[in-house]
């Protein structure tokens, strides 16, 4: 019931001063068949460097959600440029929400293994666990294989991942 207006009026509620009513339209245009309009309104959103980065990681993850390559092209390239951990961190986690593209996994592959931040190495680890369980095991183990000090919360998810991994054997 709440979803009840055009797809036309949610993408112009994206510009609304209120954030409650930004955020109700993330979510609402996040239930909506994905479509190229949509996918670019949200794109909008996240690209813009000077927004704020709550509406920036709603946006991510309404463009994981819907799974649109104009979404998803989109993710890769704020992932790569995206200045702020915790909106890197948003993007990798709304890139595993997706269907798997040769692309999107060798950069959540690139992102495991070399961002500076453990959580963001840790999301990109989890998402790319949803495409290719093999690179995922491979690259938590070797991470394993370091001191677990200063990345105790990257060693920790890898336990986890490796332990579920074997669980599933």
């Amino acid at each position: 019931f709440k979803n009840q207006q055009p797809t036309e009026n949610w993408i112009a509620q994206l510009k609304s001063p209120s954030p409650a009513a930004r955020f109700a339209a993330m979510d609402a245009l996040g239930e909506k068949p994905s479509t190229d309009s949509i996918a670019k309104a949200l794109r909008g959103i996240l690209e813009h460097q000077e927004e704020e980065r709550p509406y920036r990681e709603k946006a991510a993850q309404v463009l994981g959600k819907l799974d649109h390559t104009i979404g998803d092209k989109a993710l890769v390239a704020a992932l790569k440029t995206a200045e702020s951990p915790r909106l890197r961190s948003t993007i990798a986690s709304a890139l595993g929400q997706g269907r798997a593209h040769h692309n999107e996994a060798r950069v959540l592959r690139q992102v495991a293994t070399s961002d500076p931040r453990h959580a963001v190495r840790g999301a990109a680890l989890n998402s790319l666990a949803h495409f290719d369980r093999n690179s995922a095991l491979r690259i938590a183990r070797g991470i394993l294989r370091r001191p677990a000090y200063p990345s105790l919360t990257l060693h920790k998810s890898c336990l986890l991942y490796t332990s579920d991994a074997a669980d599933e054997r």
